[in-house]
């Protein structure tokens, strides 16, 4: 009379012969209300077939049973979620009855379905990024990985659990990162930094973010990585860097190999003894004059443009 659970005894036809008082505060009937009810419209209809055939074990094995949960309808309307213990018990006069001791348990499965909930949205995050992210532990086996990371190392992300990062990357690769992840594991402190890794005979670029993994307790487990390939952007910047390089050996070559012999020139021009030219030999020597000054223009642009150019490069304005 003064358990919490709600025990029910019901005859083997399934009828309800009693409720204990319990049944008021999980489902809001009196005793007398339940017993009047038609048990099995007071259930869930998807968890009808599931009472029915724990009853039905019952009798055929006399053997108790346990349900996890089923619903029940509230008298206020909504659904309860009951836990049952169910058995075959027997009276002084050898009648047989079914007994289920059933316990309230909505708490614990609404806050267990939030959970899984939460999972789930988080996993479909971190599967629809266009980042490689991975969880591991301190010597590089594998906690958890996305699709993304299971497809660049062409295994299956089921298959990548049992396995560890030297399973998939070359010993210099290997080695680079558990330095990363012991770093991240002794400071707590999360670091970012580029690597390069080969992988089906091409070379990609990633930029690496390693955070700490912790426990409920707070404790350093291992890392989460996001690693995001920048194979693209690298391989623009090389090219460009190599324009750069270029370029500045244009200007080199401008602002001193062509320029030596231009001033030498100007410098002769100007030594020129006039005396004694016609008119005719006078305006060859200004035309070259006017030609070596112009020439000196043409190399001075050019030097300054590819100086433009190479400090945009450097600002990263290109």
């Amino acid at each position: 009379e003064n358990t919490v659970d709600v025990v029910c005894l019901h005859e083997t036809s399934g009828r309800l012969v009693y409720v204990s008082p319990s049944v008021k505060p999980v489902l809001g009937y009196v005793s007398d209300e339940m017993q009047a009810a038609v048990f099995t419209e007071l259930i869930h209809p998807d968890d009808v077939t599931l009472v029915s055939n724990v009853l039905s074990e019952v009798l055929e094995t006399g053997e108790q049973q346990h349900v996890k949960y089923f619903r029940m309808r509230h008298k206020a309307g909504h659904w309860v979620f009951l836990e049952s213990d169910t058995k075959l018990v027997t009276d002084s006069s050898g009648q047989h009855f079914i007994l289920s001791n059933c316990r309230d348990v909505s708490e614990q499965i609404l806050a267990g379905k939030e959970i899984v909930l939460i999972n789930e949205r988080y996993r479909s995050i971190l599967e629809s990024s266009d980042a490689i992210v991975a969880m591991m532990d301190q010597e590089g086996n594998y906690l958890f990985v996305n699709q993304k990371a299971a497809d660049f190392v062409h295994d299956a992300a089921t298959s990548i659990l049992n396995k560890n990062i030297s399973d998939y990357f070359e010993p210099a690769v290997v080695q680079g990162y558990l330095a990363m992840i012991n770093k991240v594991m002794d400071t707590g402190e999360g670091i970012v930094f580029e690597s390069e890794v080969a992988m089906n005979d091409k070379t990609h670029w990633f930029r690496n973010s390693l955070q700490p993994l912790r426990s409920n307790t707070g404790q350093i487990t291992g890392v989460t990585v996001i690693a995001t390939d920048i194979t693209d952007q690298k391989i623009a910047y090389l090219k460009v860097k190599h324009q750069n390089e270029a370029l500045r050996q244009i200007s080199f070559d401008q602002s001193h190999v062509v320029r030596a012999p231009l001033a030498n020139i100007q410098s002769l021009l100007t030594l020129f003894n006039t005396d004694g030219l016609d008119d005719t030999q006078m305006a060859y020597l200004s035309m070259l004059k006017d030609q070596a000054e112009r020439l000196d223009t043409i190399i001075n642009g050019i030097v300054t443009k590819s100086y433009m150019v190479r400090t945009a490069v450097d600002d990263d304005q290109v």
